[in-house]
């Protein structure tokens, strides 16, 4: 405990630690589709990039426990490398999504997407979708999920009720799929 450089590294990594379990809060909360999932992501890597910047300067304001210390690395550059292999990693993890990304921004504004960009079986269902004043009123005015089931009608928008439905019945995490399971486990209970 009385190695300062280990102090800073512990510091940091208890500073890093707490944004993780920040991002992991937000993940789980109730009632997200996967493009709100997604978004909190791509603003967590959004945020290692500047905190490689600030740690650089130095700038800890981004990390309070380090801060509080008053401890600097010997390196100016050990922790910003630090974030760019967390970053990195990151990076790897959701590969995948960014092939989705397109889509993601598609379900979660069809009033304001652009046309070209989406597949082509539902452009012109979403260009109808886009040309409805009183739809866009009220996308405006609903939340998404209630704007989708209550008028993306079967009948006018059959592909793109589908795609909707799609996306809608992604689960973002393990943690909401675990969570139906107790639910259905507490149901089938003596309870």
């Amino acid at each position: 405990m009385e190695d300062e450089s280990w102090l800073c590294h512990f510091n940091f990594f208890v500073d890093i630690t707490m944004h993780i379990i920040d991002l992991n809060t937000k993940l789980q909360q109730q009632a997200q589709y996967v493009n709100e999932m997604y978004g909190h992501i791509i603003g967590f890597m959004n945020k290692l990039r500047l905190w490689q910047g600030h740690i650089q300067d130095p700038n800890l304001c981004h990390f309070p426990t380090l801060k509080e210390t008053g401890m600097r690395p010997k390196k100016k550059t050990e922790f910003a490398d630090r974030l760019e292999i967390l970053l990195k990693e990151f990076l790897a993890c959701f590969k995948d999504f960014k092939s989705h990304e397109h889509l993601f921004e598609i379900f979660s504004s069809p009033i304001h997407t652009d046309v070209n960009k989406a597949p082509a079986d539902i452009q012109m269902e979403l260009i109808d979708l886009q040309e409805r004043t009183d739809l866009k009123a009220k996308y405006v005015e609903m939340n998404l999920g209630d704007f989708y089931r209550k008028y993306l009608n079967q009948d006018k928008f059959p592909k793109l009720r589908k795609f909707v439905a799609s996306k809608m019945a992604l689960f973002g995490s393990t943690y909401l799929c675990e969570q139906y399971f107790s639910k259905m486990g507490f149901i089938k209970s003596t309870y």
